[in-house]
Order: structure tokens, then C-alpha cells, then sequence
């Protein structure tokens, strides 16, 4: 999306605030009306603007110093804006994100709401009046302090992380469930999805990830088998 930006922070004596606030052409009204779509058709073009509307959003993250933590980060988001061709029908978005460390066990998570103003053709169409998720992560580190060094992977930066994830995402709020007739596996609104997993991180910026996710559908359909193992690489970015 086309826009502008500012970001900073500032310390209240022992609490650091940052903050991050965007100015850009936002959503267009070409929302998808396939059921479990979500709203990713109305990313606006970057040539022009579809109305006189801009959509604002900002994020404040707050660092407490607590006594009882070792490190705390709690952070609130927020957007709003106009869609449509006429400048009349208001979106919103909200959200709110942590990450607490004690010890070798971190507690990460994150929920997201995203609500659409909708009048008498955009529910006609299917248009969805909302999208919402939110997942809860807790993180055990570990590393044999007898390993370091013993191999060039095995750096005084290296660990391991036991993970364990809830989560679930709704991307279209008048829809529910799994249209494999017509759709697949792509089309999975209302799952939550369970996973297990293993970290090895050689050096701060370099993760191998090994994790098992389990799917569960609405209503429990029973042909939804798509559990599944997954194993990736990311470094360096």
C-alpha cells in the first residue's frame, strides 16, 4: 500500500514506549465474495486512490520494567479508514500482541479484529462484515552448556525451543466451516489448530524449525484429514 509513515520511541523511567504511525490510500471496495475469502481483493491499487479517505494506523508497544519478569512487551494496534467509491462505509481494525520472559519459558500471543461497515449490496454480494484471530505461544529454551563449541553449529549463541501453539482464524465472519467440494484444503474458515515443535537456532539470526501442526474444523468434519509435518529455514532477514 502507498504511504507514509513515523516510528520512535521515548523512556518514562524505566518504561520504554515505541510507537509507529501510518498514513495510506487503504482499502478498496472489491472485496472478495467468495465465501471463506477473506479481505485480501481490497488492497487498493498504487496508482490511485478510490476515494478521498485515508486509512490511518498506528501501534503503541509499552516495555514495563516488572520485577517478577525478566522482560515484558505489550503492544495495542489499531487502524481505521473509508472503502468504498462514494466515502461513506467506515472499516476498523484492533489488535493487541504480547511477549513475557522468565527464565528459560517465554509466553508470546497475538489477537487481531477486523470489522467492515456493510450496507444493503455488500451483504447482498456476501461481502464478509468481519475477520478475527488470535494465537497463545509458550516457549521452553535449552541448550547443554557441554555441547557449546563442539561443533561449528554449536555457538555460545545457540539453543534449542520446545514449542507449543493454540490458535485459530476466522477470515470470514458469515461463513463457517470446510467447502473441500468446491474449494479443497483452501478453503479452511473456523480451524484451530494445535502444534508441537522443535527450534535450533546455530546463531541468533539463523532458525531450523521442526513442527507438527493438527488441524480441527468446524464442526469436526470428518474428510478434513490435512494435519501435517512442517520444516523450514529462515536467516538473516
Amino acid at each position: 500500500d502507498a504511504g507514509v509513515g513515523v516510528y520512535g520511541a521515548f523512556d518514562l523511567g524505566g518504561v520504554v514506549i515505541d510507537y509507529d504511525l501510518i498514513l495510506s490510500n487503504g482499502l478498496d471496495e472489491d472485496f472478495s465474495t467468495t465465501p471463506g475469502g477473506g479481505f485480501r481483493d481490497s488492497r487498493n491499487s498504487f496508482r490511485e486512490d478510490n476515494n478521498d479517505s485515508k486509512m490511518i494506523l498506528g501501534r503503541i508497544g509499552v516495555r514495563p520494567d516488572l520485577d517478577f519478569l525478566d522482560s515484558s512487551y505489550l503492544g495495542l494496534s489499531f487502524g481505521f479508514g473509508r472503502y468504498d467509491d462514494r466515502d461513506q462505509r467506515d472499516y476498523r481494525l484492533f489488535g493487541f500482541d504480547w511477549s513475557l520472559k522468565k527464565g528459560d519459558f517465554e509466553l508470546i500471543g497475538e489477537y487481531a479484529r477486523f470489522d467492515l461497515d456493510r450496507g444493503t449490496r455488500e451483504k447482498a454480494l456476501g461481502v464478509p462484515g468481519g475477520a478475527e484471530g488470535f494465537y497463545l505461544q509458550l516457549n521452553f529454551h535449552f541448550f547443554p552448556e557441554s555441547w557449546r563449541g563442539t561443533t561449528r553449529f554449536f555457538t555460545e549463541e545457540s539453543t534449542f525451543t520446545l514449542v507449543f501453539r493454540v490458535g485459530t482464524m476466522d477470515t470470514d465472519d458469515v461463513t463457517e466451516g470446510i467447502d473441500r467440494a468446491l474449494r479443497g484444503d483452501a478453503y479452511r474458515d473456523d480451524p484451530w489448530r494445535y502444534t508441537i515443535g522443535l527450534n535450533f537456532r546455530p546463531v541468533e539470526k539463523t532458525v531450523l524449525k521442526f513442527e507438527y501442526q493438527f488441524w480441527v474444523e468446524s464442526g469436526g468434519i470428518d474428510d478434513a484429514d490435512n494435519d501435517r509435518f512442517v520444516c523450514s529455514l529462515a536467516t538473516y532477514f
